[in-house]
């Protein structure tokens, strides 16, 4: 893939994101988190999607023309947000379902960005 259409991809998944946490975190809180063990905060939700979202609509910015560095950054937020999961996970917090699958399609996609920056001049 060529990077600007990993950028372009990373954007949107990352406002995807972005929008479960900062428009309906008490919908998908449920979703990813054993309630019993981790209670929903309303604002630091909204406050995290609001962060999700700058930092997808940033990707999307730098994808006309992307550099070898914004990818790779992107891809290391990509490629540590499995392990963030996998901490939670280990405590109980973060449904094990929802860590699998979030952490493979996270690790995807930071595979993904980090391959197409090696296309990318500087």
């Amino acid at each position: 893939m060529e990077p600007e259409m990993a950028m372009k991809v990373s954007s949107v998944m990352g406002l995807g994101y972005a929008a479960q946490m900062g428009l309906a975190s008490g919908t998908f809180h449920p979703i990813y988190f054993d309630e019993a063990k981790s209670s929903h905060n309303l604002e630091m939700s909204q406050w995290f999607g609001q962060a999700l979202a700058g930092q997808a609509l940033g990707q999307l910015a730098a994808a006309k023309k992307p550099t070898k560095r914004a990818m790779r950054a992107a891809a290391a937020t990509w490629l540590s947000a499995p392990l963030v999961m996998a901490v939670q996970c280990k405590q109980g917090k973060f449904k094990k379902s929802m860590a699998l699958a979030n952490g493979a399609l996270c690790a995807a996609m930071g595979g993904l960005v980090l391959h197409a920056s090696n296309k990318c001049d500087d």
